[in-house]
């Protein structure tokens, strides 16, 4: 669920870096900071990385095998077995008071090191109302 604020675009005259910093409460209460990509070709809502998961102190949940999302990567097709739910989470370079509740998908590791701990997907972008412009240099939200 996404709270209501006034957003501003993020304006950058360089170029777009489709990296965010996202604020996630861990389990214990304590607010971690992550980096995350805004990725365009990631269709799901959110993926996160084990590595990531453990530190925030939540146990995994098993997704049931009729909605697990399977990639198909240069090694072969990987199913996403486990996920997370995370409560209230901020892009705070977006919006300090927007937050919203997710369930994200645990990478598995035979994908490796992804390079980010923390992949945000349109379908999220989307439900967010999130738009990147290429042409613009702006990552806008809301």
């Amino acid at each position: 669920m996404v709270s209501n604020d006034n957003i501003t675009a993020a304006k950058s005259v360089t170029r777009l870096a489709p990296v965010t910093a996202m604020a996630m409460p861990s389990k214990d209460g304590n607010v971690q900071v992550y980096t995350g990509l805004l990725d365009q070709y990631f269709t799901d809502q959110m993926n996160i990385s084990k590595e990531c998961v453990k530190m925030l102190g939540y146990d995994f949940i098993v997704v049931p095998k009729n909605q697990r999302s399977q990639y198909k990567t240069i090694g072969g097709v990987v199913e996403i077995e486990f996920g997370i739910e995370i409560p209230k989470v901020i892009l705070p370079t977006l919006s300090q008071s927007r937050h919203f509740s997710t369930c994200m998908q645990i990478i598995p590791n035979e994908l490796g090191n992804p390079g980010y701990r923390v992949f945000i997907g349109r379908n999220l972008m989307k439900e967010l109302n999130m738009d990147m412009s290429l042409w613009d240099i702006t990552i806008a939200c809301g």
